[in-house]
């Protein structure tokens, strides 16, 4: 009966090794789920970060633009051109900034599916249109001759010159763009007086440095002036 008992005592090696193997598939399983639940974590905090990125942006543009009395979009060289005007108690303008949003290709990225995608930052440029040239930038009719602001902004607008402020407004931009709409918000009268200024749509798009997060906002905005 003892030599019995003493033979069972203990597991054999197949029992080990089965033993083994379920802790194992156990342990590896429970691997996957951590590190599933870490890069799944990771991509959401990176698109939370895009949102508000891309929200704050939004927001610092809107200022800017509701302050302006004219606005005009260079599609080709991705540029939004906010002029803000000073007049004198007879309507002549007396001084005229400019607040330009221009978007600057840093780097070409090819994809893994062959597709080109460009990335950059959005520049933020501050510059004062020299008294000299305040005339030169109206049109007959007193509308904005564009290719003048581009000029002067263009001579004045680099940080060297001391005339402008120029800083990194955005980074990781892959894509920057602004539509003119009609101004839909009317006084309610059977004219259908527009109330307030112009009416564009923005659309900024980024895409963070790993690649895993990616976010488009887009905002309508009323200029008030």
């Amino acid at each position: 009966m003892d030599d019995q008992m003493r033979k069972r005592e203990g597991f054999s090696l197949i029992e080990m090794i089965i033993a083994i193997a379920i802790v194992g598939i156990v342990m590896s399983g429970v691997i996957l789920l951590i590190s599933y639940s870490a890069n799944s974590m990771r991509r959401t905090t990176n698109t939370v970060n895009l949102q508000n990125e891309t929200k704050d942006a939004l927001i610092h543009m809107t200022t800017y633009l509701q302050e302006g009395t004219d606005v005009f979009w260079d599609d080709i060289d991705k540029a939004l051109y906010i002029i803000k005007e000073k007049k004198d108690s007879e309507g002549k303008p007396v001084s005229v900034e400019f607040d330009l949003y221009k978007y600057t290709i840093e780097e070409t990225v090819t994809l893994e599916d062959g597709s080109i995608e460009n990335r950059g930052v959005i520049n933020f440029i501050r510059s004062n249109c020299p008294t000299d040239k305040i005339e030169d930038i109206y049109n007959d009719d007193n509308t904005i001759d564009q290719p003048v602001v581009k000029s002067i902004v263009s001579s004045v607008g680099s940080v060297s010159t001391g005339s402008a402020a120029s800083t990194v407004f955005a980074k990781d931009i892959i894509g920057f763009d602004c539509e003119l709409l009609n101004n839909s918000i009317t006084d309610g009268a059977a004219s259908g007086t527009a109330i307030g200024g112009r009416c564009l749509r923005l659309s900024i798009e980024m895409k963070n440095e790993s690649g895993d997060a990616r976010f488009l906002s887009t905002k309508e905005v009323f200029l008030r002036n």
